[in-house]
């Protein structure tokens, strides 16, 4: 009587008891008392855990009319294409995230994302207006908002892309006789000097 004896040991945590937001565990003594009659104890400890719900959108042009070098635009009717990435940077699983995009209207729906995970959109195309040429910067916003333990979480990222007035045909002609009288001289020379 009046001795003790401890045990030690390990849980390693899961996802689950993350999302969970705690964990519950029982511990339990079994034995017999002098007169051979069963005794029992049981105790709980319940352990919290720190729960971290975030999530980051990014959102770039993917291209312009269909050329994912070309970064601004310079006519009307032009063709501008989005890409939307959606990351879980919180320690969580989130559920229900609803991605929206401004510009083009465009909507999608993730039913659930966990931790470090990311799903990614391409936008509906948004053609060009005289009234883009004449703003000259188009700005385009995305969010992605979702709930969690009755908390709202939200992000959003605004891409901009600038217009770049083309460059006259007159001064391509220029250019091009002028690339063409340098590479004729550069022949001749070489054709004497042979």
């Amino acid at each position: 009587p009046g001795e003790s004896q401890s045990f030690t040991a390990t849980y390693d945590i899961t996802q689950a008891d993350l999302d969970n937001g705690q964990v519950l565990n029982t511990a339990t003594a079994e034995g017999e008392d002098p007169g051979g009659e069963p005794v029992s104890d049981d105790d709980d400890e319940t352990v919290t855990g720190d729960q971290m719900p975030e999530l980051a959108i990014t959102k770039t042009i993917y291209s312009i009319n269909g050329d994912p070098e070309i970064t601004e635009y310079s006519l009307v009717d032009d063709e501008l294409v989005y890409v939307i990435l959606v990351e879980n940077t919180g320690n969580v699983t989130l559920e229900d995230i609803e991605v929206t995009d401004d510009l083009t209207g465009d909507s999608w729906n993730i039913a659930i994302l966990a931790p470090n995970e990311s799903e990614s959109f391409t936008t509906s195309v948004y053609v060009i207006s005289q009234n883009d040429i004449d703003e000259g910067t188009v700005i385009n916003t995305a969010t992605a908002e979702t709930t969690f333990d009755e908390e709202d979480y939200a992000d959003e990222d605004t891409e901009e892309v600038l217009y770049a007035p083309p460059i006259p045909i007159g001064v391509w002609s220029v250019f091009v006789t002028l690339m063409l009288a340098v590479a004729l001289v550069f022949f001749r020379r070489r054709h004497l000097r042979a």
